[in-house]
């Protein structure tokens, strides 16, 4: 223990006290601050949630104001529903009743010819007393009668149909007049090719006579459209009408456009153009006939046309983009500019394209997708064929998976080749000129007269070592060839062709 020599009490007591004044200063300074401490979490605890209150007060808000907006949505839909729904039924009564009153002018022209054709029999009665004596004169007379019969009946059923055909004239004169009045923009032309299909045609009469006249129809334009000229069906019938708008570089648009009636007039607003056709179903004949055409055009040629539109245009260039794909927007309508002296927008090149492109993927998703049917249909009908298809996965985690390549051996071709060719093989690859592009590998024989007889071929990315070796494998394995000893063969030394072959059949004679 160390002592305090040389310190009085009274000093080191006061210094004991001071010692322990401070200890509970110190510890009354702690208490505060913790109290401090516990009111400040208790503040920003408070805060917090009354920040989140307001958060969900908001929330609350702006989910009532959705839900109001839908609710108005909603019943603005209905409300256009209900307006169309109500449009379509006044139409079908406009419909129904003229169907009526055509039935009803029918019927009265039926009527009036079977009268004529009654009081046509009662004057040409013969009486018993004629009868009472029977000759070769008077036999003679009779029959010469019931011919003069049969043509008056003939005469009248002539009549008669020339009854029908004023009353349809005068029914489309009134239909086109009416369609002309109603027009709207659900026909402005912009679905051409998205109509129904009409009934195809019972006869083919004349068919072939219009085949060999479609192309001298599409270079003359007053041969593309007349009175009464007949079309297969309502797409041949606007392809005439937009081949003689390119043709011609008049503005036409289509003011009807249904599956049985369709209508098209000149587009121009400046000057009141008096031209318009109008063609609809004939049920006599079958087919889609022209019954007003007002050749007359007093308008100015613009350099546009409504009918040349995005879906057009991509019906135009399909083929071309499908054999250069880097076709430009801008030269699409630089080419339709050249060719037609019609002014497009690169904006509606740009669509077209899209439209062609996306088509064409879905085309080829279609098609592939069915590639499984296609084999087990081969397997089906060609008992002993070889038909192998290997795909691989996606570029991401449960994608689609994508077609790698396939091999194709019918049973009666190497049957064929077996039983009757040289054994001789002619391995040899080409490119597949198509939208996807790829390579095609084939093995071909030749029989006792030298012809080519095929025998294998597969489908493949790209002509390279491993689809070769792929390729000679599935072959060997076909045919039976072993180590190729008894067999003979012929390519042109592509490296992984000639690696393949020394690979699979070593002992194999040939060119390569």
């Amino acid at each position: 223990m160390i002592r305090n020599k040389g310190i009085p009490r009274e000093k080191i007591a006061f210094r004991r006290g001071k010692g322990k004044n401070d200890e509970s200063s110190n510890a009354g300074s702690e208490a505060e601050a913790r109290e401090a401490r516990a009111a400040s979490r208790e503040e920003r605890a408070r805060e917090v949630e009354a920040r989140e209150a307001e958060n969900r007060a908001a929330m609350t808000r702006e989910a009532r104001a959705h839900a109001r907006e839908a609710r108005a949505s909603e019943a603005s839909e209905v409300e256009n529903h209900e307006e169309r729904t109500r449009e379509v039924d006044e139409t079908c009564e406009v419909e129904a009743r003229d169907e009526r009153a055509h039935e009803a002018r029918l019927r009265e022209a039926k009527a009036r010819a079977e009268a004529c054709r009654e009081e046509t029999v009662e004057e040409d009665d013969v009486s018993e007393d004629d009868c009472s004596v029977v000759g070769d004169d008077d036999c003679d007379g009779i029959e010469d009668g019931a011919d003069e019969e049969d043509e008056d009946d003939q005469e009248h059923d002539e009549e008669e149909e020339d009854v029908e055909d004023e009353i349809d004239e005068e029914n489309v004169d009134e239909e086109a007049a009416r369609d002309e009045g109603d027009e709207s923009d659900a026909d402005s032309g912009d679905d051409v090719w998205d109509n129904e299909k009409i009934p195809d045609p019972l006869s083919s009469d004349d068919d072939e006579d219009e085949e060999e006249q479609i192309s001298s129809d599409h270079e003359d334009p007053d041969k593309l459209l007349a009175l009464g000229k007949t079309f297969n069906s309502a797409e041949d019938f606007k392809l005439a009408v937009l081949r003689y708008s390119l043709k011609t570089r008049y503005g036409i648009k289509l003011y009807r456009s249904q599956a049985m009636r369709i209508g098209a007039k000149c587009s121009d607003t400046d000057v009141p153009c008096g031209w318009r056709i109008y063609c609809f179903y004939e049920k006599r004949k079958h087919k889609m006939q022209v019954k007003i055409y007002i050749n007359e055009h007093t308008c100015v040629r613009s350099g546009y046309s409504k009918m040349l539109k995005r879906s057009t245009i991509a019906w135009l260039f399909v083929e071309r983009l499908r054999l250069n794909p880097k076709l430009t927007k801008q030269e699409i309508a630089s080419e339709i500019l050249r060719e037609y002296n019609l002014v497009v927008s690169d904006e509606q090149c740009g669509k077209a394209k899209t439209k062609v492109v996306r088509e064409r993927k879905a085309s080829h998703e279609a098609h592939f997708a069915r590639i499984w049917d296609y084999q087990a249909e081969v397997l089906q009908t060609n008992k002993g064929t070889k038909f192998e298809i290997e795909t691989i996965s996606g570029p991401t985690v449960g994608s689609k998976q994508r077609f790698y390549r396939l091999f194709i051996c019918f049973n009666s071709q190497r049957e064929f080749w077996k039983q009757t060719c040289r054994p001789i093989i002619g391995l040899d690859g080409a490119f597949l000129k198509l939208d996807i592009k790829g390579h095609l590998l084939a093995a071909v024989g030749r029989d006792e007269d030298n012809r080519i007889v095929p025998i294998a071929w597969a489908v493949v990315e790209i002509e390279s070592d491993d689809n070769w070796d792929w390729f000679v494998k599935r072959l060997s394995n076909t045919l039976g060839l072993d180590d190729g000893r008894n067999v003979a063969i012929i390519s042109d030394k592509q490296k992984g062709l000639v690696k393949a072959i020394h690979n699979v059949l070593p002992s194999a004679e040939g060119r390569t």
